[in-house]
C-alpha cells in the first residue's frame, strides 16, 4: 500500500499557495529555489497550513495598517526580556522559531506581539 502525501507549497519556482501531490512534482518546484514547502498526510491538512499562513501575514497586515492610521500616541514599550524574566526556553525551539521566521519573512516581534494578543482574547 503506497502512502499518499500532499505537499503544500506556500513559494516555490513561479507558485505560490499551491498543492502537488507528488515529491517529483514538488522538487521540481521547490529544490534549488527560495522555497517555502513542507509535506502531510492529507490534503485538508495542506490547505489548512496555507491558510493558516495567509491568516497570520492577513494580521500582521491588518495591524500594520492599523498602526498607521492611528493617532499620533506615544506608546509605552517593554522590552521581551523585561517581561519574561526568568523564562528559559530551549535553544532549539529559539532557532525553529527564528528560521520559521526567516523562512516566512515575518517579523519576530510582529508574530509574538499577535500571538501574544491572541491568547489574551
Amino acid at each position: 500500500m503506497s502512502k499518499n502525501k500532499y505537499y503544500a507549497i506556500k513559494k516555490g519556482k513561479g507558485v505560490t499557495d499551491k498543492i502537488v501531490s507528488s515529491w517529483d512534482e514538488c522538487k521540481e518546484l521547490v529544490l534549488g529555489y527560495p522555497s517555502i514547502y513542507k509535506s502531510f498526510k492529507t490534503e485538508e491538512e495542506a490547505l489548512e497550513y496555507l491558510g493558516s499562513i495567509k491568516d497570520v501575514n492577513k494580521k500582521l497586515e491588518e495591524n500594520s495598517k492599523a498602526k498607521d492610521y492611528s493617532i499620533n500616541k506615544k506608546k509605552s514599550t517593554v522590552s521581551i526580556a523585561n517581561v519574561f524574566k526568568g523564562v528559559k526556553i530551549d535553544k532549539e525551539i529559539i532557532e525553529e522559531f527564528e528560521s520559521k521566521c526567516d523562512e516566512m519573512n515575518i517579523d519576530k516581534n510582529k508574530i509574538l506581539i499577535e500571538l501574544i494578543k491572541e491568547w489574551l482574547c
